[in-house]
């Protein structure tokens, strides 16, 4: 993840910069319609090479998404945004905040002691894998911690590859892209537009049309001059800051403070005070109910809530869970206010872009030295994202979005091709010191289909085509296809070999495939010189010389050969390797000594690969089983280490395991294992 590629960050000498981010909440962490999820607002964020360091005695952060280290006032390192991520997670599970107290004093106190209910106890939802990881995260020692993002997300993504179906980023973005239909459809309207724009004039009628549209909405007088901004803006803003202005010192705030939730505090002071919160509680709980007082806490110290609380921050219904000591709201012309802050908000918005093409077409080369020779590409496609990106006829990306800069002034041939659809071709000019953003809509290609006849033996086998499960039963089997190159047909059923075949279907055109399974069975072959009764795991089958036929090989087995006058003759047989095994017994006599005991040293393998199944292949031998391979099928092997291949059509995937004896080997990382 992002967090984790900046703790990790290191200098040109290879140096680790020791980054914190010290800024992880709620508005920090964006979500984008293609389910990604990224860290934003570095700007309180600590480097060790950062001129600018906190001074000492001075507290950085959001109350309550601090950690208990970073109340305390002890070093900090990565870890501490490890808590806040365990806090956030927290929250989300719970749908409430993990810290949040009566005053600053309380929350700050809660954080300290890190005495943190489970999710479970507020959502029987969450499962215990899941509580586990917020444990884990919130643990008060650093030492206990994760010791980096990185080890956080593959639990999580251990835990959410066994969900079934499991659930990828690929279920988040199409998520996203269903709940917000509406917004993408109107980004796309809204990049259309701006496509348009020529110059700064033609963006100035574009926003002045828009404020006007807006202001009707609203009931707002077309002529709005949005003079009351700042003062709907701080009402707006008020969600999440509480109303500064009215407490003593709000004059020394800086206008440009991005968030008033980041304070800073005087560490000396607030140890003592902290050390004394009960008792200053006690004393204000005998005072009578009072309403939490937002604050501002000045750089001299932490001082106590003023006895006289000013009016608290409204907070709409939709998030009265999250803050239950709010105010109720206003009941005053709250809807008017709301609609001259949303104009308000535009018309800030729209100046910033006049600024901005004002200056790209009038001023940018104004006492400026020579622009930068090249330009960026940025290419984007739907509804897939698994494409060949070419510019000028060379492959520069197998994924969309994809981004390459330091390209050439000059006019470029954008191609984009994937076997299912037609292939997308867009000329692109590049110019100096600019990014062209291109989006592809993919067009599926249209088909001709075929059929092929398929005879199954025997005809209670499963059939898939191209990894999918066919529906039907019997011996004969009709199935429609595409038309495509090849399709890999496979026929399976329990205590046989997988069959497979490849046909190929042109429009209108019918093939016959014939799919024969082998039985998966295995034979021991007796003799001996003397002639004895054979015992197969305790059970008389007969006498030598004698073929023990279908056997599963899959099992181990106890052979015993007994005769008069002699020392049984016993052996463990498992089948490794080779389905026929066979053996020449050699009775002692009683008067001799009676024979060694052989040993057989096994262990077993259990395997789950998901949705998605495979044949399992051990150091090339196939074993006829294919996943899921379960407790009560395990397969049995001896100790020692072998190559796992998992096989379909032409397609594998190796990993190296080592069996030891009296264990079971378990392999269920799905996520391993794609395709099929």
């Amino acid at each position: 993840c992002g967090l984790d590629a900046a703790h990790r960050k290191t200098d040109a000498n290879g140096d680790p910069l020791n980054i914190i981010h010290r800024g992880i909440s709620p508005q920090n962490v964006l979500v984008s319609y293609t389910g990604e999820a990224e860290a934003i607002d570095f700007g309180i964020a600590k480097a060790a090479n950062k001129s600018n360091k906190t001074q000492v005695g001075v507290l950085k952060g959001k109350f309550g998404y601090m950690s208990p280290e970073q109340v305390k006032g002890n070093p900090l390192d990565h870890r501490s945004d490890i808590f806040a991520l365990g806090t956030l997670l927290h929250e989300m599970l719970t749908c409430r905040r993990l810290f949040h107290g009566e005053s600053d004093f309380a929350t700050l106190e809660k954080v300290r002691k890190a005495d943190v209910p489970m999710p479970s106890e507020l959502n029987p939802n969450v499962p215990p894998e899941v509580d586990a990881i917020v444990r884990r995260a919130l643990q008060p020692d650093p030492n206990e911690r994760y010791q980096w993002c990185s080890e956080m997300m593959d639990e999580l993504d251990n835990f959410l590859s066994k969900l079934r179906p499991p659930y990828t980023e690929r279920t988040l973005a199409n998520w996203m892209q269903r709940t917000f239909a509406e917004e993408l459809e109107g980004e796309r309207k809204k990049r259309q537009a701006f496509a348009q724009f020529k110059s700064a004039e033609d963006v100035k009628d574009h926003n002045e049309k828009l404020r006007q549209e807006l202001a009707a909405k609203m009931g707002l007088e077309p002529s709005y001059d949005g003079k009351d901004a700042d003062q709907i803006s701080n009402e707006s803003t008020q969600i999440w800051d509480p109303a500064m202005a009215s407490l003593p010192g709000a004059d020394d705030i800086d206008d440009d403070m991005e968030d008033a939730t980041i304070q800073d505090v005087s560490l000396a002071e607030l140890r003592t005070q902290i050390a004394n919160v009960e008792d200053l509680l006690g004393q204000i709980d005998e005072a009578g109910p009072t309403v939490p007082t937002p604050m501002h806490i000045p750089p001299g110290g932490l001082s106590p809530p003023p006895a006289a609380a000013p009016p608290v921050a409204y907070v709409p219904p939709s998030m009265a869970h999250l803050y239950p000591n709010a105010a109720p709201p206003p009941d005053n012309n709250r809807v008017n206010r709301l609609g001259i802050a949303l104009v308000s908000g535009f018309i800030l918005f729209s100046v910033l872009i006049v600024g901005l093409v004002t200056y790209v077409f009038f001023f940018s080369d104004l006492g400026k030295p020579e622009a930068p020779q090249g330009g960026s590409l940025t290419v984007k496609t739907s509804p897939i994202q698994d494409v060949e990106v070419h510019l000028n006829g060379e492959l520069i990306a197998t994924r969309t979005p994809h981004s390459k800069s330091s390209l050439a002034p000059g006019r470029y041939t954008l191609e984009v091709r994937h076997s299912d659809y037609k292939p997308a071709t867009q000329i692109v000019t590049i110019e100096n010191g600019t990014r062209a953003d291109v989006r592809l809509d993919l067009q599926p290609i249209v088909l001709g289909t075929g059929f092929v006849n398929v005879n199954l033996d025997p005809p209670e086998a499963e059939l898939f085509v191209d990894g999918k499960l066919i529906q039907g039963s019997g011996g004969s089997r009709r199935v429609e296809l595409t038309e495509r190159s090849e399709h890999l047909l496979e026929a399976r059923l329990a205590g046989y070999y997988v069959a497979e075949g490849i046909v190929e279907v042109s429009a209108d055109q019918t093939v016959s495939k014939n799919l024969k399974l082998r039985k998966l069975n295995a034979e021991i072959t007796l003799n001996s010189a003397i002639k004895g009764k054979i015992f197969l795991n305790g059970t008389r089958i007969g006498v030598t010389p004698k073929v023990i036929e279908d056997l599963d090989p899959r099992k181990v087995y106890e052979i015993e050969i007994r005769a008069p006058g002699y020392h049984p003759w016993r052996k463990n047989v498992l089948f490794f390797q080779s389905y026929k095994k066979s053996y020449t017994a050699r009775l002692r006599p009683e008067r001799d000594p009676a024979p060694p005991q052989e040993v057989l040293q096994t262990g077993a393998l259990t395997i789950d690969t998901g949705t998605t199944w495979w044949r399992v292949v051990v150091d090339g031998w196939d074993t006829g089983a294919t996943t899921p391979v379960t407790k009560k099928g395990k397969l049995i092997l001896p100790v020692g280490s072998y190559k796992i291949s998992f096989v379909r059509g032409d397609q594998e995937h190796t990993v190296d395991v080592t069996i030891e004896e009296g264990k079971t080997l378990s392999l269920d990382k799905p996520y391993t294992l794609k395709g099929g």
